[in-house]
This record gives C-alpha cells, structure tokens and sequence, in this order.
C-alpha cells in the first residue's frame, strides 16, 4: 500500500480500531503482507505525537 497524501494512516485487523495495528507514513510504500487480509478499519493520525 502507498500513502498518496500528506497523512499518517493506521490500520487495525479488529473493528474498532482495536487488535494489530499498521502504521503507513506520507509517501511511504509498504508491503502488508498478509496483515493486508485482515484490515478491518483504519484511521488518519492527526500528528506523528499519536504515534507514540
């Protein structure tokens, strides 16, 4: 997956936004490998702070 905007995505396996979380940063390429399979929803981080 490639992030084409200028925000930070993270992407969960569970609904709710809970379970094993992917980070793809702005302009970043990644391979998500079979986590790509059980994405169930994802959101915007608003700043690299909620990174932590």
């Amino acid at each position: 997956m490639t992030v084409a905007n200028n925000q930070t995505w993270r992407f969960y396996s569970d609904a709710n936004f809970k379970g094993t979380s992917f980070i793809v940063r702005p302009g970043q390429t990644a391979n998500a490998g079979n986590f790509g399979r059980t994405i169930s929803s994802f959101r915007a981080l608003k700043s690299f702070r909620a990174l932590k």
